[in-house]
């Protein structure tokens, strides 16, 4: 601390990186391992690499302070006294400043806890949220995997039906062909039908010119029967008046009778 403060080449550090490699090269200087851990890189906020240059000149001073303490020659009583009176300056400056950079370090320090309070309470939120997220993954993840189990067994469904419309579709296109043939079947029937509705009309017709002629014939057959049965009296009445007179005297009627 003491070699950061009197050399001018740590003016433009920041406080804070100057502190940071301050307690890396204690680290180094004591044997401490590792020299940078993880928790104060966190809570400093600066990576290993970061205080690298800072520490090894830090270390580099340290040494060349040990090394004048151990090789300066004895001085005189005078100079002993103007060396402390100075030392007591110096240590007064020292102070001064220490306590100004240990106030911005307090500071410094405060922001930064209260920068890594809201990181870890970040982080847990974050946490939080990415355990509630796989949790919403995993119950979506089987929802998911159920539709798509009810999308296959409904794909299936629908294969079934489109195979049962093909089988359905041949029976229609048969039962299709089977009521054309079975049209055609009908209209030869239809017009047999007239056909034979023709022929009835003309054998009706035919059979009522022959009954016609039939009762015509039957009446000319009963007149004829009348004539004949009057012939047949009148020939009777004859025979009977001519056998009665003389049976032998007419040759014709004897003719008659032999035949």
């Amino acid at each position: 601390l003491k070699v950061s403060l009197t050399d001018i080449s740590f003016l433009d550090t920041l406080p804070s990186l100057l502190a940071a490699s301050i307690i890396a090269a204690a680290r180094r200087a004591f044997g401490l391992s590792p020299q940078w851990p993880d928790n104060l890189e966190l809570l400093s906020g600066y990576r290993e690499e970061q205080v690298g240059h800072l520490t090894t000149m830090l270390m580099f001073h340290h040494r060349l302070s040990v090394n004048n303490d151990l090789q300066a020659p004895p001085r005189i009583v005078g100079a002993v006294t103007n060396r402390a009176t100075d030392k007591d300056m110096s240590d007064d400056y020292i102070e001064r400043i220490t306590r100004v950079v240990n106030e911005n370090a307090k500071e410094e320090f405060s922001e930064r806890k209260k920068f890594y309070e809201k990181l870890v309470k970040d982080k847990e939120c974050s946490e939080n949220l990415i355990r509630t997220q796989n949790l919403d993954v995993v119950s979506d993840s089987v929802k998911l995997q159920k539709h798509e189990e009810d999308i296959q067994i409904w794909k299936n469904s629908i294969y079934n039906t489109n195979q049962k419309i093909e089988f359905l579709d041949e029976d229609i296109h048969e039962l299709e062909d089977k009521l054309e043939c079975l049209q055609n079947k009908r209209l030869e029937l239809s017009l047999d039908k007239r056909s034979f509705e023709g022929i009835v009309q003309e054998k009706s017709a035919k059979s009522r010119v022959l009954k016609q002629q039939i009762q015509q014939k039957q009446e000319e057959i009963g007149k004829s029967r009348q004539n004949v049965e009057t012939i047949q009296s009148q020939i009777n009445n004859v025979f009977k008046s001519k056998v009665s007179s003389d049976p032998e005297s007419d040759p014709f009627l004897s003719h008659l009778e032999k035949q």
